[in-house]
């Protein structure tokens, strides 16, 4: 059974998509093992491949593997968890004159 034009014209353009995305998702996975592509760039990384691969590989191709150093540390010891919380470790006092400093009212969530 012949094919009509309009009928292989869209199977063309269905199969060149097909291999986009192909070569999009392979890419996206690429930096990701790599250690290039991490979480909080996913959205950006994901637009910048299926809009323009070629810009994509490029950024790939210089990109440097980001290292995770893990969580804040003290001469190899963990922080007590109290010192982690925003804030904490602070006298009232010390709170009260950044505030002051800050112009915002002590308690106020910036």
């Amino acid at each position: 059974m012949a094919q009509t034009g309009g009928e292989a014209e869209t199977q063309l353009a269905s199969l060149r998509a097909e291999i986009h995305q192909g070569r999009v998702d392979a890419a996206l996975e690429r930096a990701r093992a790599l250690g290039k592509l991490v979480p909080a760039m996913e959205e950006w990384a994901v637009e910048l491949a299926s809009a323009n691969i070629t810009s994509f590989e490029a950024w790939e191709a210089c990109a440097l593997p980001l290292v995770n150093l893990g969580g804040p540390k003290l001469a190899g010891r963990v922080p007590p968890p109290e010192l982690l919380t925003h804030g904490k470790g602070r006298t009232n006092a010390e709170r009260l004159a950044v505030c002051a400093q800050l112009g915002i009212e002590p308690g106020q969530n910036v």
